[in-house]
């Protein structure tokens, strides 16, 4: 039944990814938990599998610099960031997979101020995490007078944009999963290099599963889908992290083997509903 169920909805929609512009399908609360677990899982799958290829081509894969600061200074400022992040790369990378010109208008605009943060970033070479967060910031302040500027090239020809959004959402889908896990090879501060492409397999396979739900369940559930995300993993890691002055490095062992049990399990029990929920529509 799993198995079919991929093959009639998952699987048709990545041979063929379409927009909707009607009421999205209701999500529920265990199946979305099943969500989550299913793309931490690919992503766990494919970031082995690209670390694994970089290794094949003879260069070393660097550490996620941006990630690990974020990792090893909890406080509530990395728990705005994690708020605030999902919120905005859902917008700039999902909002447009739809034939709403409100949201088409919104996220293709934002989307193209990324593209030009990112030529920034490429010109710039920033050297630090401080100056990547720097350039992030930059970026989200100059949003409002860039999609004002953007609002008079849609005044001009936004009829001719919903028409390339209506004939052409395969190549568009495809796009934004690809910029999106191009837009997190700056976290390595490595310069521009093509096979750190590969180091960003795992955001390229979240933004084909969250564009997904997206399309099928709504914005709100795909912005839920990548805040569950990232917080499940920063907290699994802040649990490794502040618990080793206090408990030891086998106090440490323990706690990051609970905490992993324990989201193990919650998510084991989401995926479970999710198969039953698609069997029982089947």
């Amino acid at each position: 039944m799993a198995g079919r169920w991929f093959d009639s909805e998952f699987l048709r929609f990545l041979r063929r990814p379409y927009f909707n512009d009607g009421q999205c399908e209701t999500l529920r609360v265990r199946p979305w938990i099943g969500w989550v677990g299913v793309i931490l899982l690919a992503d766990m799958v494919v970031g082995v599998i690209g670390r694994g290829a970089i290794l094949g081509l003879g260069h070393k894969p660097p550490p996620d610099k941006a990630i690990m600061h974020l990792i090893a200074h909890p406080s509530s400022m990395v728990l705005a960031i994690l708020l605030l992040a999902p919120i905005l790369e859902e917008l700039t990378f999902r909002a447009f997979l739809s034939r709403n010109r409100v949201w088409v208008f919104l996220g293709s605009g934002m989307f193209l101020a990324t593209l030009g943060r990112m030529t920034m970033l490429m010109v710039s070479k920033p050297e630090t995490t401080q100056m990547v967060f720097s350039h992030y910031l930059l970026g989200v302040a100059m949003l409002v007078p860039l999609l004002a500027a953007y609002g008079v090239v849609w005044w001009l020809a936004g009829g001719w944009i919903m028409a390339l959004f209506q004939h052409f959402p395969v190549p568009i889908f495809w796009l934004s999963c690809l910029v999106f896990g191009a837009a997190h090879s700056f976290n390595f501060e490595t310069g521009v290099q093509p096979w750190l492409l590969l180091l960003t397999l795992p955001q390229i396979s979240a933004g084909v599963f969250l564009g997904y739900i997206r399309v099928r369940h709504g914005l709100r559930w795909s912005i839920a889908t990548h805040m569950a995300i990232d917080y499940t993993a920063t907290f699994t890691a802040w649990a490794l992290v502040l618990s080793k002055p206090v408990l030891g490095a086998k106090g440490m062992v323990v706690a990051g083997g609970g905490m992993f049990v324990l989201i193990a399990t919650v998510l084991v029990y989401g995926m479970v509903g999710l198969a039953r929920a698609r069997r029982l529509a089947v």
